[in-house]
This record gives C-alpha cells, sequence and structure tokens, in this order.
C-alpha cells in the first residue's frame, strides 16, 4: 500500500523537473495537502459518477465499491466499559462520500482467520450492515443469527446482536494531510499524482514570466493584444 509521504515525493519530483529551481518555494507539505485533497475529490467524483449512472441504467443509486479504493485490516473486537458494547477501531478514517447515510466509505466485515483463536467466532457468523439511524428498529426484529454492524464516528464499527471476537475490516480510507503516513490502494497513486501534477503546471501556464530559468532575459518579449481594436 502506498503512503501519503511517498505519493507526495513523487509528485514533487515530477512538478520540480520543470520548474526548480527558481519556482522552488512550494514544501513536501504543500504537495501532502494537495495530494489528500486530490484523492478525496477523485474517490468523491468516481462515486458520484457511478451514483448517477446507476440511477439512470437500474432506477438505484447503490454503489458496489471497486477493490482498487480499498485497504484492510485484521482487527480484535473490544468491549466498551460503560455499556458493554462491542466494536472494533480502524487504525485511519472511514472516507465519507457526499450523500451518504450508510457509510459506504466501509465495503464490508467478515470473519477473520488471523490470529489464532478465530474459531471462536461462530462458524455460521454473517455480517449485515445498517445505517445508525436504523438501530432504533433492532427491538421490533424478529430473532436472527446474523450480525449487524454500522459505523459510527470516524472510525468505530459497532456490533449488534452478536459478539465477534476478531474481524476483517475492509474500507475506503481517509487521508490526513499532516500525517505522511497514512496509506491507502497503490491503484489510486497515478491518478492523484497527476492531478496534482497538472494543478501546479496549470497554475504556472498564462503567467509573464520576464526573466527564463537561467536568469537571463525572454528573447520574445510577451504581447499585450488589445480586444477593442478594430471593432465597428
Amino acid at each position: 500500500m502506498a503512503t501519503l509521504g511517498y505519493v507526495a515525493n513523487r509528485t514533487m519530483d515530477m512538478v520540480y523537473q520543470g520548474l526548480a529551481p527558481r519556482d522552488k518555494f512550494f514544501e513536501k507539505e504543500h504537495f501532502m495537502f494537495h495530494c489528500a485533497a486530490a484523492y478525496s475529490k477523485l474517490l468523491d467524483d468516481m462515486y458520484q459518477a457511478l451514483r448517477k449512472e446507476n440511477k439512470v441504467q437500474d432506477g438505484f443509486s447503490n454503489v458496489e465499491m471497486s477493490p482498487d479504493w480499498l485497504i484492510s485490516e485484521n482487527l480484535k473486537v473490544q468491549k466498551t466499559e460503560y455499556d458493554g458494547e462491542f466494536f472494533v477501531q480502524t487504525s485511519q478514517n472511514i472516507f465519507g462520500f457526499s450523500f451518504n447515510a450508510y457509510g459506504n466509505g466501509l465495503n464490508g466485515v467478515r470473519k477473520s482467520a488471523f490470529y489464532k483463536d478465530c474459531n471462536a467466532c461462530p462458524a455460521d457468523l454473517n455480517f449485515r450492515k445498517i445505517s445508525i439511524d436504523e438501530i432504533k428498529f433492532y427491538k421490533g426484529m424478529p430473532y436472527t443469527t446474523d450480525c449487524y454492524y454500522y459505523v459510527e464516528g470516524n472510525n468505530k464499527i459497532y456490533f449488534v446482536n452478536r459478539d465477534p471476537v476478531q474481524v476483517k475490516v475492509f474500507y475506503v480510507p481517509t487521508l490526513i494531510e499532516t500525517d505522511e503516513n497514512c496509506h491507502f490502494n497503490d491503484a489510486l497513486v497515478d491518478p492523484v499524482v497527476e492531478r496534482v501534477f497538472n494543478l501546479f503546471i496549470s497554475g504556472k501556464a498564462g503567467v509573464v514570466i520576464q526573466k527564463a530559468d537561467d536568469g537571463n532575459r525572454n528573447t520574445v518579449l510577451p504581447q499585450q493584444v488589445n480586444t477593442q481594436l478594430n471593432k465597428a
């Protein structure tokens, strides 16, 4: 999995091939900020595009998460001291898409075989995701052996009806622009780098520079066009 620091360094190297040393006033922190912003915008743009497409084709706006967006973690279930609820906490925040009440940044949870005591989980354990608003209907539901789970806050997943011992979580991570160790799926590295690179290059385009990068004056002076000239 790629880290935000790695992607920022890669983008900075690409940008400075054409802009350094004259324009070298951007630091790694600036690239981390823009990489995190580009990552978030890229994901939400793709999600909204799929949402609209599915709405037109099927009448439903459900979006199936691409494996290229996800990371996975094996987590041991914890228990709260004050009310005895069972939960797991992901190492990074779960990504929040626009118009999303079900926490779709969390793709799924299943029984984990990572730990030695994985057999402590019931063999018939089936996980079903619900929204936090649907918890109020839980008491009116008939008995089931399924384990319901929902996202609360940024990185906590709570379990209802069953108490699994350990689980494997698949989710879309959020990138914090100040944390270079944030990691995400390698498949998104190139699109993020391309977006940020184009952002910096387009920011320089159209700006009149009277001197070249080597300090010499431009041999071709910038021209000015009078748009009002020769108008009837």
